[in-house]
């Protein structure tokens, strides 16, 4: 009886022993304690780690702190400085006058592109980085991205940006969904690498009949420190656009405002690849 006693504690002290190993190695591995701090940061409340895999911690707090669901509206306040930014070109009549007005009043603004007219007009894009512009995606052909399936999502996206970096070399990490919709897609744009960026100024130019003087009220009323401001440069007769664009300038110039791209409102890289 006391040998079985003896072979039995014997046995219990091994399994023990083999059980510490276990959680030992366990806790080294990479993996393991990811999911640990994950569940320790859920139970403290704490904000999960970024799921953005292109973008550093810091790029990914900056944008946590002004982020809504995964999507950026408006940049921070504190300084007197807006986003311009154009939506659907490039465009070969309306995007070579809205670089020559943007020229001539030494402003940057951020270009959103689709893909379609990337590849058909991929001097046009290279223009504007090469003066010193943005440029990003907004999908391939304007289709409404959340009824897309994840599969025919990835794809449009990857054409996108796969002629966006054949025109200018650029490996790029922003999106602006058309309509700016991403209902229920937001984690999966952000984790196949994109920061969503949209508006918090619609000027409407794209809405027929428009006058230059209503966009510009629209721009006078809304805009404020860390503005988004919300033009297009194709898709239709832009010419209410271009004729308004140097008053706007002018405008928020006056007030104070200066002009900067998007990265640069963000604090944050424009490019991959960079």
């Amino acid at each position: 009886m006391g040998k079985l006693f003896r072979l039995g504690m014997t046995l219990l002290t091994v399994g023990l022993l083999m059980t510490g190993c276990k959680i030992v190695h366990q806790s080294e591995d990479p993996a393991f304690r990811m999911k640990a701090e994950e569940q320790q940061q859920y139970a403290s409340g704490k904000p999960s780690p970024k799921i953005n895999p292109l973008l550093t911690q810091e790029e990914s707090d900056k944008l946590s702190k002004i982020e809504n669901k995964h999507i950026v509206y408006k940049g921070p306040k504190g300084k007197k400085v807006v986003a311009l930014t154009f939506d659907d070109g490039p465009d070969p009549q309306f995007t070579p006058q809205v670089l020559e007005i943007l020229r001539k009043y030494n402003v940057k603004a951020t270009f959103f592109l689709l893909g379609q007219r990337v590849q058909t007009y991929p001097h046009l894009v290279k223009q504007e980085l090469d003066e010193g512009h943005i440029v990003a995606s907004h999908s391939w052909e304007h289709k409404y991205l959340p009824n897309l399936s994840p599969e025919a999502l990835k794809e449009d996206l990857k054409k996108t940006k796969d002629a966006i970096k054949t025109a200018t070399g650029k490996d790029i990490l922003m999106l602006r969904p058309p309509y700016g919709a991403a209902q229920g897609i937001e984690e999966l744009l952000k984790k196949e690498g994109y920061m969503i960026l949209n508006w918090d100024v619609d000027t409407l130019d794209w809405k027929p009949g428009r006058t230059p003087q209503e966009i510009l009220d629209v721009v006078q009323k809304q805009t404020s420190e860390g503005s988004i401001i919300l033009f297009h440069d194709a898709g239709g007769n832009r010419s209410t656009t271009v004729a308004i664009l140097p008053k706007v300038i002018e405008t928020l110039q006056q007030q104070g405002y200066q002009f900067v791209t998007m990265d640069q409102l963000l604090g944050v890289r424009a490019f991959h690849n960079e």
